[in-house]
Protein backbone atom coordinates (compact mmCIF):
# COMPACT_ATOMS: atom_id res chain seq x y z
CA UNK A 1 0.00 0.00 0.00
CA UNK A 2 1.44 3.22 -1.11
CA UNK A 3 1.51 6.50 1.18
CA UNK A 4 -0.12 9.61 0.21
CA UNK A 5 1.00 12.53 1.27
CA UNK A 6 -1.11 15.22 2.22
CA UNK A 7 -1.09 17.79 -0.05
CA UNK A 8 -0.54 21.56 1.33
CA UNK A 9 -3.81 23.51 0.99
CA UNK A 10 -2.11 26.61 0.31
CA UNK A 11 -0.68 24.53 -3.32
CA UNK A 12 -3.91 23.54 -3.73
CA UNK A 13 -4.96 27.06 -3.66
CA UNK A 14 -2.32 28.05 -5.97
CA UNK A 15 -3.66 25.63 -8.55
CA UNK A 16 -7.06 26.40 -8.07
CA UNK A 17 -6.37 30.23 -8.95
CA UNK A 18 -4.40 29.25 -11.87
CA UNK A 19 -6.70 27.37 -13.18
CA UNK A 20 -9.42 30.00 -12.86
CA UNK A 21 -6.95 32.68 -14.50
CA UNK A 22 -6.26 30.37 -16.96
CA UNK A 23 -10.46 29.39 -17.95
CA UNK A 24 -10.90 33.05 -17.53
CA UNK A 25 -9.20 34.04 -21.04
CA UNK A 26 -11.29 34.26 -23.79
CA UNK A 27 -10.94 31.57 -26.30
CA UNK A 28 -8.83 33.91 -28.95
CA UNK A 29 -6.42 34.99 -26.74
CA UNK A 30 -5.70 31.95 -25.04
CA UNK A 31 -4.74 30.73 -28.09
CA UNK A 32 -2.58 33.67 -28.89
CA UNK A 33 -0.67 32.83 -25.68
CA UNK A 34 -0.46 29.85 -26.02
CA UNK A 35 1.19 30.00 -29.60
CA UNK A 36 3.42 32.78 -28.53
CA UNK A 37 4.21 30.22 -25.25
CA UNK A 38 5.14 27.68 -27.96
CA UNK A 39 7.27 30.19 -29.82
CA UNK A 40 9.52 31.16 -27.01
CA UNK A 41 10.41 27.99 -25.91
CA UNK A 42 12.42 27.63 -28.00
CA UNK A 43 13.80 24.17 -27.29
CA UNK A 44 10.63 22.18 -27.71
CA UNK A 45 10.81 21.64 -24.01
CA UNK A 46 7.28 22.36 -23.65
CA UNK A 47 8.87 24.56 -20.30
CA UNK A 48 10.35 28.01 -20.97
CA UNK A 49 13.83 28.30 -19.02
CA UNK A 50 14.89 31.63 -17.40
CA UNK A 51 16.85 32.37 -20.57
CA UNK A 52 13.91 31.64 -23.00
CA UNK A 53 12.32 34.71 -20.64
CA UNK A 54 14.74 37.05 -20.68
CA UNK A 55 15.15 36.74 -24.45
CA UNK A 56 10.87 37.50 -24.46
CA UNK A 57 11.43 40.29 -21.74
CA UNK A 58 14.65 41.99 -24.47
CA UNK A 59 12.11 42.38 -26.86
CA UNK A 60 10.33 44.70 -25.09
CA UNK A 61 12.75 46.37 -22.60
CA UNK A 62 16.02 46.58 -23.86
CA UNK A 63 17.12 47.20 -20.75
CA UNK A 64 15.45 44.55 -19.05
CA UNK A 65 18.20 42.85 -16.76
CA UNK A 66 19.13 39.01 -15.71
CA UNK A 67 18.27 39.71 -12.39
CA UNK A 68 14.54 41.11 -13.16
CA UNK A 69 13.95 38.26 -15.53
CA UNK A 70 15.24 36.10 -12.68
CA UNK A 71 12.63 37.85 -10.01
CA UNK A 72 9.60 37.44 -11.93
CA UNK A 73 10.60 33.74 -12.65
CA UNK A 74 9.91 33.33 -9.12
CA UNK A 75 6.95 34.80 -9.20
CA UNK A 76 5.40 33.29 -12.20
CA UNK A 77 6.58 29.74 -11.92
CA UNK A 78 4.18 27.95 -9.36
CA UNK A 79 5.35 24.53 -8.69
CA UNK A 80 8.89 26.08 -7.71
CA UNK A 81 10.49 23.47 -10.87
CA UNK A 82 12.40 26.21 -12.54
CA UNK A 83 11.01 26.23 -15.47
CA UNK A 84 7.50 28.09 -16.75
CA UNK A 85 5.05 25.64 -18.10
CA UNK A 86 2.30 26.83 -20.37
CA UNK A 87 -0.57 27.28 -17.49
CA UNK A 88 1.84 29.25 -15.42
CA UNK A 89 2.46 31.37 -18.70
CA UNK A 90 -1.53 31.84 -19.90
CA UNK A 91 -1.97 32.49 -15.53
CA UNK A 92 0.02 35.33 -15.53
CA UNK A 93 0.31 36.94 -19.01
CA UNK A 94 -3.39 36.19 -18.96
CA UNK A 95 -4.21 38.49 -15.63
CA UNK A 96 -1.52 40.83 -16.88
CA UNK A 97 -3.71 41.32 -20.55
CA UNK A 98 -6.87 41.13 -18.95
CA UNK A 99 -6.08 44.87 -17.77
CA UNK A 100 -4.86 46.07 -21.19
CA UNK A 101 -6.74 47.25 -24.41
CA UNK A 102 -7.05 44.32 -26.76
CA UNK A 103 -4.76 46.43 -29.61
CA UNK A 104 -2.17 46.64 -27.42
CA UNK A 105 -2.15 43.26 -26.46
CA UNK A 106 -2.68 42.41 -30.32
CA UNK A 107 0.45 44.29 -30.59
CA UNK A 108 2.84 42.67 -28.07
CA UNK A 109 1.21 39.33 -29.11
CA UNK A 110 2.86 40.05 -32.61
CA UNK A 111 6.00 41.69 -31.31
CA UNK A 112 6.71 38.24 -28.67
CA UNK A 113 6.42 36.15 -32.10
CA UNK A 114 8.27 38.03 -34.49
CA UNK A 115 11.27 38.34 -31.76
CA UNK A 116 10.66 34.21 -31.04
CA UNK A 117 10.99 33.35 -34.89
CA UNK A 118 14.11 35.13 -34.93
CA UNK A 119 15.40 33.62 -31.81
CA UNK A 120 15.19 30.69 -33.17
CA UNK A 121 16.46 31.21 -36.25
CA UNK A 122 20.06 32.66 -34.33
CA UNK A 123 19.96 29.37 -32.30
CA UNK A 124 19.63 27.10 -35.06
CA UNK A 125 22.61 29.28 -36.80
CA UNK A 126 24.53 29.22 -33.41
CA UNK A 127 24.20 25.47 -33.74
CA UNK A 128 21.52 24.82 -31.41
CA UNK A 129 22.41 27.58 -28.39
CA UNK A 130 20.82 30.61 -27.65
CA UNK A 131 23.41 33.54 -27.56
CA UNK A 132 23.47 35.52 -23.82
CA UNK A 133 23.32 38.73 -24.67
Amino acid sequence: MRSEKAYPEEKFKDHVDLFTSVMKLKRKRRLDLTRVFQCIDIDGSNSMDTEELFQMGRTFNPNWTRKQCGELMLKIDRDGDGGLHCDEFLGFFGDFCEHMAAKHVDKGITAMDKKSKQLAKDKHAAGGRLSAQ
